[in-house]
């Protein structure tokens, strides 16, 4: 039983972020390379593709843009934003290009990004208090990685080719 929580303890602190640079931060599946907020609409190819979803009346968009580890995959349904009680799915990823709603996974060490939209009032003075939580099992909260997002008003949000390793 003791080397069992060793073990625990062992995984929780090796989970935890690590700033690298100033500016990456390592989560389940790679490392995060940014995080953004933006008020401004964002076109999304096939969103229409997807019949369950719920968008925020009042809704400002998230960014959170990774580069995966060798050898892994993510999809849209692999993380999700918490916000105090409240969860936002991932409804888009960049791809070519453009954001798009699909529900394969994608592989490569890219620059990828995934899409969230947020209820502008819950982000409101929390933009250090947002947890990237990982929806894949086991689903627990060692997995909740804080994120501290920038608010980039109603700009764009920087591409793939904006940081160094993009492609």
């Amino acid at each position: 039983m003791i080397k069992r929580f060793v073990s625990t303890i062992i995984t929780a602190v090796a989970l935890l972020p690590v700033i690298v640079d100033g500016a990456d931060v390592r989560f389940r599946s790679g490392v995060i390379k940014s995080a953004e907020i933006s008020s401004r609409e964002v076109f999304i190819r096939n969103i229409r593709n997807n019949k369950a979803l719920v968008l925020p009346e009042r809704k400002s968009f998230a960014v959170v843009a990774v580069q995966l580890d060798k050898g892994r995959s993510l999809s849209i349904f692999d993380y999700s934003l918490v916000i105090g009680n409240q969860t936002f799915p991932a409804i888009a990823m960049r791809k070519n290009g453009r954001f798009e709603y699909f529900d394969n996974s994608v592989q490569g060490e890219n620059i990828l990004q995934l899409l969230f939209a947020v209820d502008t009032l819950s982000i409101s003075g929390k933009t250090g208090e947002i947890l990237l939580h990982c929806n894949l099992p086991p689903e627990n909260n060692v997995y909740d990685i804080p994120v501290d997002f920038k608010n980039i008003g109603y700009r764009d949000f920087s591409k793939p080719q904006d940081f160094p390793e993009g492609k």
